[in-house]
């Protein structure tokens, strides 16, 4: 199941922030262990813009996987916490800094990575994101695909909502029409 809330306003998008809770129950390709396995995962994400060519970047994650091993039970739990900050250098240019830590509080281990990363705006909504993790986490099951191991990395985001679904579909609008009215000539 997924449960979530969300908050974007629409005429100033300064602040938004969503929050998800997910479980998943049962063995499969996102979970390990028997039948009887349970992953639960809650995440809060935010983005705020100080100022305008500044934007800063936060997201709390715990994920809690529970099961049963030859009549064990078997816990296991995780915080993530990551914060990113991004400072656009030119309408198409961005630069930025992240730092993650990674609490097992099952074991009591803590990993921290940090990196560095610049963005290239090739179209609307459409960036090319290339960086360095100098120091880096394995974070799996988080619900995302962020990069957090160390090293170089490059990805590719998109960002979508329903006016620009809006307007691809007013785009193919017309082109849908004048094909149907040159399939129809004699």
């Amino acid at each position: 199941g997924l449960m979530g809330l969300a908050f974007r306003p629409v005429e100033d998008d300064r602040f938004n922030f969503l929050f998800k809770l997910q479980g998943i129950k049962g063995s499969g390709a996102r979970t390990a262990g028997s039948p009887l396995a349970r992953t639960y995962l809650g995440i809060f994400e935010t983005n705020y813009q100080p100022v305008g060519r500044f934007h800063l970047l936060g997201r709390l994650a715990l994920r809690e996987a529970r099961d049963e091993l030859a009549g064990a039970s078997l816990a296991s739990r995780l915080w993530l916490a990551e914060a990113r900050a991004l400072v656009d250098v030119t309408d198409r240019i961005n630069a930025g800094v992240s730092v993650r830590r990674l609490d097992q509080m099952t074991t009591g281990t803590r990993t921290t990575g940090f990196g560095i990363e610049s963005g290239f705006r090739a179209a609307r909504d459409l960036w090319v994101v290339g960086g360095w993790n100098l120091a880096g986490i394995h974070a799996d099951g988080f619900g995302d695909s962020d990069r957090r191991e160390a090293g170089p990395f490059v990805s590719v985001r998109f960002k979508f909502d329903e006016e620009s679904l809006a307007d691809l579909a007013r785009s193919f609008a017309p082109n849908h029409e004048a094909k149907t009215r040159e399939l129809r000539r004699p």
